[in-house]
């Protein structure tokens, strides 16, 4: 128990900033220009693919002197459906979140999110009549993940949670650009 404890508190500490100045996040780590692309290409991630656009703002919590970004995308996002290889499911909707820089010499980041989005399961979702859909449903997700940080551009891996049973598919890899 007491090795649990001590691990969790350095976790903790490495986590969370220092309340002092020293801590100051340096703004090659954060993304600092207000615009925002991701791309998760479906040769990478077989049968998926999406892409997301969105704005970001800067924000702080200022009694401990930590910036952060905050985010809204909107996205569409394609799955080829598993247990028959006529259907596609598709979605169209939107997301919005937080991205956390960690510590001051790593670009890395951490990404929480939230979304919304309608989507069909068809065998044309995107040009495909609408009563010719096997179903239409409302899809809500939940995300968390780990952002890579290059000057302008980074590499992201998402853990992807939602209600439906037709997007399968829960971690993705991810390219993306701030400009």
């Amino acid at each position: 128990m007491k090795k649990v404890l001590l691990v969790s508190c350095i976790l903790l500490r490495a986590a969370l900033p220092a309340q002092a100045k020293a801590f100051l996040v340096p703004k090659e780590n954060l993304l600092n220009k207000n615009s925002i692309a991701v791309y998760t290409p479906h040769v990478i991630n077989p049968k998926y693919f999406s892409f997301e656009f969105g704005f970001l703002s800067k924000k702080s919590i200022s009694s401990i002197n930590y910036a952060y970004r905050a985010f809204a995308e909107a996205f569409i996002a394609e799955e080829s459906y598993t247990t028959d290889t006529n259907l596609r499911a598709a979605a169209l909707g939107f997301k919005g979140g937080v991205i956390l820089p960690t510590q001051p010499w790593i670009p890395l980041n951490i990404q929480f999110g939230f979304g919304y989005a309608k989507t069909a399961l068809h065998e044309s979702p995107w040009f495909g009549r609408r009563d010719e859909s096997k179903t239409i449903k409302d899809m809500f997700l939940v995300e968390a993940g780990l952002l890579y940080q290059y000057k302008d551009y980074f590499l992201r891996l998402i853990y992807q949670q939602n209600n439906l049973k037709f997007f399968t598919k829960k971690s993705f890899f991810s390219m993306g650009a701030n400009f």
